[in-house]
């Protein structure tokens, strides 16, 4: 069956390209009436989503040494923006960077690595998970792998370069995988909020079915 949204003529890459960048617009399965996707866009989003944030990632963290360490920080927007050079040897946001050395290499690579096996399971082959949770997975995988990457590679060091806040009010550093991974967080809670509000539309139409 063509795709809906496909056109006339074009290539199978071509295909590909267009229908993983409509539906990043449509987040319901038109054809199906729910919240499922098909396979191509699925492994299309994951690799899209996994490639760039990863590239964008490695790139950026690799301009920050080569601009930011060693100098002091640069300030923008009265100081609510800051680009500031770290080393950082915990999880996200520093997390966990005090623990003893066996321990914090322990966690921060082999149990990270599991995790991260663990959520692909979860969301690259879970036929249930709809549109929103693969997207929000895919992100939170990839700034994971990103990080896990560099740890691995870095004696369990991680480049961090931005820092937000007003005052004393601040955030940790952070880089651009940790960017991805507060997106995938936000679109896992859309996801959940997605299923829950489908739940509830099955149920109020099987109860209309009943009577």
């Amino acid at each position: 069956m063509p795709n809906k949204y496909s056109i006339s003529g074009e290539s199978p890459k071509s295909a590909i390209f267009w229908d993983f960048h409509f539906s990043l617009f449509i987040l319901p399965n038109v054809e199906n009436g729910d919240l499922t996707m098909t396979r191509r866009f699925k492994w299309t989003a994951a690799f899209n989503i996994s490639f760039l944030t990863i590239g964008i990632d490695q790139i950026s963290k690799i301009w920050a040494v080569n601009t930011f360490k060693g100098e002091p920080p640069i300030i923008f927007l009265n100081d609510f923006f800051r680009f500031q050079y770290a080393e950082n040897r915990g999880a996200f946001l520093g997390m966990g960077s005090q623990l003893p050395e066996a321990v914090r290499v322990g966690v921060m690579i082999f149990l990270v690595a599991i995790m991260l096996g663990a959520l692909i399971k979860y969301t690259w082959f879970n036929e249930k998970m709809n549109k929103a949770g693969l997207l929000g997975g895919s992100f939170i995988i990839a700034g994971g792998f990103s990080n896990w990457i560099e740890r691995v590679l870095n004696s369990g060091s991680v480049v961090d370069f931005m820092n937000m806040g007003v005052g004393s009010l601040r955030t940790g550093i952070f880089n651009i995988a940790d960017m991805a991974i507060m997106l995938g967080m936000a679109l896992f809670l859309l996801a959940a909020f997605q299923d829950e509000k489908a739940n509830k539309e099955n149920l109020s139409d099987g109860e209309k079915t009943d009577i």
